[in-house]
């Protein structure tokens, strides 16, 4: 469109007052047309009022043609460029490692989550020197198909790696893509599962076991009582005899404590004695305990009052915390190793005390102890102490730690006297 005498004309259109202002005798407007949608105008102006001739018109239009071109190829770099980041965002974002390598098995490519585990950009070399991996890459290059692979580390991080190979639009493979996950956490879950399983299966052995010797210890103590009424007390067969029956006392106590912490009914809260409770747990693992040179100092405050809750799990925290116990001292290189066991009611609480003289906890590891699955021990479980302090808030109660490295640990459990009334608890 060409508009003539723009300063007299009687047309009034946004642009006026600014084409004026430059002096502006006359405009042409030509539209700017891409894929038959118009998406813009190109505004000519002139200081004086000359037409348009044919070749300036025909060298505008190809010059819209040429701006219809270049406002496509800005807009489409827009959006491969909005892409990109897109799809860069996404890398970035997956928790899992993502590497990738070209041919010669230098790294093209990785997310956040590689560089925080592996630190990448302080030593760009470190998984190229990792033979297993390298030769995984090599053999998915090769092979040009998917590869996996299970990485081991010194500090028990277990990875596993899948390769896929990377192939352009001509299908000619270019690079691998390492995807690996941590998935220690993971087996660490799978073997507590299992280990549990075993647990069960022990449990119910040992039931099984305790009720078949049971009839034969039963014919043991009644005879040795039997055959005690016939000898006098400084007879050297009494003293024989009163050793079988004492022992047979014992063996009888601890089978009715491997009965009741086997059990796997449903638990019932009832009026318990924390201190039979302690006496209970003592039965079963005393022996053991000071078979291994380690000594008990049991300060057990008599008349305390009864709680409302489940012995059988009240029991299982005690014998948690003398386990942790032992273990803790088995690690230490004390001539005299002893575990001091206390109860007492305090504002309304009743405590239980476990102090060893063992190891002890380094400060930084105190909050995650009563994390689950978290332990030093080889053979642990990490669960001990994770249960127990669920099963002091399942009576309202909770678990205090303080512990000195080198020193031992002093562990608490603290039962309210007033704790739930009639409540029966699954398992």
């Amino acid at each position: 469109m060409i508009l003539q005498e723009l300063v007299g004309s009687p047309i009034h259109f946004y642009e006026k007052k600014h084409l004026a202002a430059l002096h502006l005798q006359t405009i042409l407007v030509l539209p700017i047309y891409s894929k038959n949608k118009k998406i813009g105008v190109l505004c000519m102006g002139r200081t004086d009022q000359t037409i348009w001739n044919e070749d300036e018109l025909s060298f505008l239009e190809q010059l819209t043609d040429h701006l219809a071109i270049t406002i496509e190829n800005v807009q489409l770099y827009g959006e491969v460029l909005h892409a990109k980041q897109q799809w860069e965002d996404t890398f970035k974002a997956v928790d899992d490692m993502i590497i990738v390598f070209d041919k010669d098995l230098h790294i093209l490519q990785y997310n956040d989550a590689a560089n925080d585990f592996y630190q990448i950009r302080k030593k760009t070399n470190l998984l190229i020197n990792e033979p297993s991996l390298k030769q995984l890459i090599i053999d998915t290059f090769n092979a040009q198909k998917a590869g996996y692979l299970e990485l081991n580390y010194p500090d028990q991080t277990i990875c596993e790696v899948y390769s896929y190979p990377i192939h352009n639009k001509e299908n000619n493979l270019y690079g691998v893509i390492a995807y690996i996950k941590d998935v220690t956490g993971k087996r660490k879950m799978e073997a507590q599962l299992i280990h549990s399983g075993k647990l069960a299966a022990i449990g119910e052995m040992a039931a099984g076991i305790a009720h078949e010797l049971n009839s034969p210890l039963t014919a043991i103590l009644g005879n040795s009582q039997l055959l005690l009424r016939d000898f006098s007390k400084e007879d050297p067969v009494f003293s024989l005899l009163y050793d079988i029956k004492k022992c047979g006392d014992r063996c009888k106590q601890i089978i009715k404590s491997l009965l009741t912490f086997s059990r796997q009914d449903e638990y019932i809260f009832e009026p318990v004695s924390l201190n039979e409770a302690v006496s209970q747990v003592l039965n079963l693992i005393k022996y053991q305990f000071e078979k291994n040179q380690i000594q008990f100092h049991i300060h057990l405050q008599p008349d305390l009052p009864l709680i409302e809750g489940s012995r059988t799990q009240i029991e299982q925290i005690i014998i948690n915390l003398l386990l942790n116990a032992k273990d803790a001292l088995e690690q230490t290189s004390r001539q005299e190793k002893a575990i001091t066991i206390k109860t007492s009611y305090q504002h309304n609480e009743l405590h239980l005390t476990v102090k060893d003289n063992g190891i002890g906890i380094k400060e930084e590891r105190i909050s995650n102890i009563f994390h689950p699955f978290h332990t030093t021990k080889k053979s642990g479980t990490g669960l001990g102490l994770s249960v127990s302090l669920g099963i002091a808030k399942k009576h309202n109660g909770s678990i205090d730690v303080i512990s000195q490295l080198n020193k031992g640990s002093t562990f608490t459990l603290k039962l309210p006297v007033q704790s739930s009334q009639g409540t029966e608890v699954k398992m």
